[in-house]
């Protein structure tokens, strides 16, 4: 497994942000020590940029939501994407975009980002039957 729980930036200029650039050298590192990365799981806090799992409301200076909230854009990790064509890992686990619930195949990369509903009293996750060098069955729930 490839953990990190740094991102891009955002607006809320966290501890845990820098640039894709520093972000890259920063997982590269992570990876390099994972023995075979095509078999790996990436979790990884930021999802992969244009991904639909990094679809949030766009936001005024203010951090206000623009245009009422309809106006949604990417807003994840062109590294992490970058990252996912390259090593090819099984699965990939993201947060971070607690809009972005969802799934998406990059070529055999299964990428899961189960939302957050922390705000309503609710957990939510992803069951991932893991197989040797595979996917199995996988079960977004709420609970």
């Amino acid at each position: 497994m490839v953990s990190s729980g740094w991102t891009n930036p955002t607006p809320w200029d966290t501890h845990r942000e820098e640039p894709d650039e520093a972000l890259l050298t920063r997982l590269e590192a992570v990876i390099s020590k994972a023995k075979n990365p095509s078999n790996a799981v990436f979790n990884l806090h930021a999802p992969p940029y244009g991904s639909g799992l990094d679809e949030a409301p766009e936001l005024t200076k203010d951090l206000r939501p623009a245009y009422g909230g309809r106006s949604i854009v990417p807003v994840g990790s062109k590294t992490v994407l970058e990252l996912i064509e390259k090593h090819k890992p099984l699965l990939g686990l993201f947060g971070h975009i607690h809009e972005g619930k969802g799934t998406r195949k990059f070529g055999r990369t299964l990428c899961i980002n189960p939302g957050s509903m922390y705000e309503q009293g609710m957990l939510v996750g992803a069951v991932v039957d893991l197989k040797p060098k595979a996917v199995g069955n996988y079960l977004m729930a709420t609970g």
